[in-house]
């Protein structure tokens, strides 16, 4: 009996990924799928054994592990005759990194995953000669005196974010108010558009949390870099110093 086999818009709608992540993870040799060659094209199909790596590869970039890590384990089990499976790709690679207290599991281990994933990019960019975008952007809290409320108002501003966010695409929380949003394959005028986007993302700008109101502000920052040009420290100075300029700008006009 003939094995069933998925086309790449098959396997992508199955696993939950993007085209760009399908050719990006054959490439790193995440999955090697068999060739079909019929006349002069070249037809790429799936396996069963295929789309369980995919979706164990999708479930751990959502938890914030490196697509390189999964790649590096898969390539020495195969180097070594071994036959992977996705649970035992999990096994492997470790149990869920702990998140913050009071943050969701975006990515858990921070501003380290965030800027290896910013060189990664680069590295894509560079490849595929696309530019690279970031926003920063800065939610005041007000009233902010009480911690834990103010811990549960942000969550409910990162919870809003991510929704909104490609699959590719990563967000992190920065700082106590500030949140990092990688735009991968975006153009200057693009990262500009999400950004005047940003705070149409929260029609409810005030909520109450027991007998107290509370608002917030929102302020964004777009960086746009030519990856063959500039690094990944440059793409967030140019995020972050655009950002400073809008809080500078509205401290005046107050």
């Amino acid at each position: 009996m003939t094995k069933k086999t998925y086309s790449p818009k098959e396997v992508c709608r199955l696993a939950n990924i993007s085209a760009r992540q399908l050719g990006y993870w054959k490439l790193i040799g995440i999955i090697r799928p068999a060739q079909d060659l019929r006349g002069s094209r070249l037809f790429y199909r799936y396996t069963e054994h295929d789309l369980d790596l995919l979706k164990a590869v999708q479930k751990l970039t959502e938890q914030g592990y490196l697509v390189s890590r999964a790649a590096d384990r898969i390539k020495s089990a195969l180097a070594g005759g071994e036959e992977i499976s996705s649970q035992s790709l999990l096994n492997l690679i470790g149990s869920q990194p702990p998140t913050r207290p009071g943050s969701l599991p975006v990515v858990p281990q921070g501003m380290d995953i965030f800027q290896k994933r910013v060189e990664e990019e680069l590295v894509r960019s560079r490849r595929f000669k696309y530019p690279l975008s970031c926003l920063a952007i800065k939610v005041d809290v007000l009233p902010s005196d009480n911690e834990e409320i103010f811990g549960q108002v942000i969550q409910k501003v990162e919870k809003a974010l991510v929704s909104y966010k490609r699959a590719y695409d990563m967000i992190v929380q920065a700082g106590r108010q500030e949140f990092l949003w990688l735009l991968c394959q975006t153009t200057e005028e693009v990262a500009r558009l999400v950004a005047q986007r940003v705070p149409q993302m929260f029609p409810e700008r005030e909520w109450f949390i027991g007998p107290l109101r509370y608002s917030i502000r929102i302020r964004i920052g777009a960086g746009t870099i030519d990856s063959s040009e500039q690094t990944g420290a440059e793409l967030l100075a140019r995020a972050k110093a655009t950002l400073d300029a809008a809080v500078f700008g509205d401290k005046n006009e107050s």
